[in-house]
């Protein structure tokens, strides 16, 4: 059936084909239109340079994994934390409680505000200083994201607002000048979860991590 198949097409057509297989260029196409990353949207997030689903709503900037396993985790009663605002912000705001989150970029954070809805607060804070004391203006949370700039600087004020339950989310943590932060972290008890892979947009794998102590509020 193959043959008969092949046989019907034009030596044009049968060169055509061949080229695309050698070269892998059917292989892509086979990807775009189905599949793993054309399931999650990354060819519409990397086309449009959004952290976006296939769908074009909203996706955290975290590796897929990651997001795949916060997901089903995460009740209506949360309140949550960021270092650093974008599309996890309005993701977060339809699943959860409320969302507060702090940006320095003015600019960017306009782009946020106006997409986000009522139990979205974004915080500008261009002050180095205050920016990672932002969160003391808050009640303890349930989740604290890590993810914006003076991460490091940004746990110790973190950990002071972070609900006994409460997990920390820190993006990019395969970065090396994160690591004597997890090494106090776990001294205090924290284990970490390490989910590395791709994410919206960028065509290089990363990492994400889950810092979290027993019995808390993801149920891990």
């Amino acid at each position: 059936m193959k043959q008969e198949t092949q046989s019907k097409l034009s030596p044009s057509a049968l060169w055509a084909r061949r080229l695309a297989r050698r070269s892998g260029l059917s292989s892509l196409v086979a990807m775009h239109f189905g599949g793993a990353l054309s399931d999650a949207g990354w060819y519409r997030s990397f086309r449009e340079s959004r952290s976006v689903d296939r769908d074009g709503e909203a996706q955290p900037w975290y590796t897929y994994s990651c997001t795949s396993f916060l997901e089903p985790r995460l009740a209506r009663d949360m309140r949550v934390f960021e270092y650093g605002a974008g599309m996890s912000t309005l993701w977060y705001a339809q699943r959860v409680e409320s969302v507060v989150s702090v940006e320095h970029d003015p600019d960017w954070l306009r782009s946020v505000v106006n997409q986000a809805p009522e139990n979205c607060s974004v915080l500008l804070r261009t002050d180095a200083v205050e920016y990672v004391r932002a969160i003391r203006e808050f009640d303890p949370f349930d989740l604290v994201v890590i993810d914006g700039l003076h991460r490091s600087e940004s746990v110790s004020e973190g950990l002071s607002r972070l609900d006994p339950r409460g997990v920390l989310i820190w993006d990019n943590s395969d970065w090396p000048e994160f690591i004597d932060s997890y090494a106090r972290l776990e001294n205090l008890g924290f284990r970490r979860l390490e989910f590395r892979g791709l994410g919206p947009i960028s065509r290089q794998s990363w990492e994400t991590s889950i810092l979290y102590r027993p019995e808390n509020c993801l149920g891990i």
